[in-house]
């Protein structure tokens, strides 16, 4: 049976993997699908912090089951009581090193302030990129916190103190887009690889009673998350930006699992495997990689592709009509920006050369193709625009 003969701290540890959610995949959805800024906002920021209490418990846990196995990663048993002052030092401990660090980040991008250099702006992306991975490092490896409590905390106080300092913020904004992009893509080709190496394992086998409880987790987990997200409603309807009933059906669905309960089965798998040749503890840990990576692939099939339907169904997705209303919006509001600049440009061509005026001016207009493309122009008498800028002798 599923679970008998696991630890119990082996099952909190499990747990914990599946609790995490991954934004990456749900935010392109949202994004390509015109959905509202809110509910990008809602699912990033729950992401945000649930990810980093995801790692923190998971730490805890995996490390007491460690213990129990005498695999030196454990630091040994305690009380309740102390397990709380552990978390909140993990966790608390972790934030102010991520703030120190983020605070020392912000004063440093203010001296480098010459905004039409590029090599300072090289520097401030190298920076955000060494203020990450330094706060990580010292709060995990020096300081015995959370490091990825650390990383939030600094990614935090660079964002809400530091945003204006940046002088290319384009720059910066898709180089961690890339860098994200790929990380991910790495972890789940990483993930893949191994998850279906452990299903060809002769030592490790997958009946349909395994694939049926897989399964039945799969709609447990879904469960779950609309019973969290609608028990906290309430509250959550009220508070912040709020939000709506349209918006939490689509939150309890696509959270999807991914990256960090690949990353967290990985670690555990790894340190098991490295530290004990124990047959039930090794096939325990498969057992646990299997339903963790099952679990990623389920959502990202079934969930990942179900999710698009599901946006428009509840009207969250901008439709056709709607992109077409803003884009025609948009193209008037250009023809009328051309059409002042145009006065503008006569304005000044007059007071300069008044003979040579109209001249130009039917240049001018033969040489902007928006105005001819986008809408009819208004007959100008003296003018005559046409579509193409080949006939613009200015163009030859």
């Amino acid at each position: 049976m599923l679970f008998a003969s696991y630890d119990y701290l082996h099952i909190l540890s499990f747990i914990a993997m599946l609790s995490g959610t991954d934004p990456v995949a749900v935010q392109s959805l949202l994004n390509s699908a015109g959905a509202p800024h809110r509910l990008n906002m809602h699912i990033s920021g729950e992401s945000l912090l649930n990810d980093g209490s995801v790692v923190v418990l998971a730490n805890i846990f995996s490390s007491l089951y460690f213990y129990e196995l005498g695999i030196p990663a454990g630091f040994g048993t305690f009380s309740v009581g102390e397990g709380f002052v552990y978390f909140f030092r993990l966790s608390l401990g972790g934030c102010a090193i991520g703030f120190a660090f983020g605070v020392v980040t912000v004063l440093m991008l203010k001296f480098l302030n010459r905004r039409l250099s590029d090599e300072e702006n090289v520097v401030q992306v190298v920076l955000t990129v060494s203020s990450a991975y330094l706060s990580y490092f010292t709060s995990e490896v020096i300081c015995l916190c959370s490091g990825i409590m650390a990383t939030i905390a600094c990614g935090i106080t660079v964002k809400v103190l530091g945003e204006t300092f940046i002088n290319d913020y384009m720059l910066t904004l898709h180089f961690w887009q890339v860098t994200a992009e790929l990380l991910n893509t790495l972890l789940f080709v990483l993930g893949g690889c191994l998850w279906g190496d452990l299903l060809s394992k002769d030592t490790f086998s997958t009946t349909a009673e395994d694939w049926g409880y897989l399964a039945l987790l799969f709609v447990i987990l879904i469960a779950i998350r609309f019973l969290l997200v609608f028990g906290l409603y309430p509250l959550t309807s009220r508070i912040g930006i709020g939000t709506n009933v349209k918006e939490s059906i689509f939150m309890s669905y696509g959270g999807f699992r991914g990256s960090v309960g690949i990353a967290l089965a990985l670690s555990l798998s790894a340190q098991v495997y490295n530290n004990t040749d124990d047959e039930e503890t090794r096939n325990n840990t498969d057992q646990m990689f299997f339903l963790v990576g099952g679990i990623s692939v389920f959502t990202l099939l079934i969930n990942g592709m179900t999710a698009g339907p599901l946006l428009s169904a509840l009207g969250l997705a901008a439709t056709e009509k709607t992109r077409q209303a803003v884009l025609e919006n948009y193209k008037q509001q250009m023809v009328q920006v051309c059409f002042v600049l145009v006065v503008m440009v006569r304005c000044v061509l007059y007071l300069l050369t008044p003979k040579l005026t109209p001249l130009l001016l039917n240049h001018l207009l033969e040489c902007t193709p928006i105005i001819c493309k986008t809408t009819q122009p208004r007959k100008m008498e003296g003018y005559r625009p046409l579509c193409y800028p080949s006939s613009c002798p200015l163009f030859g």
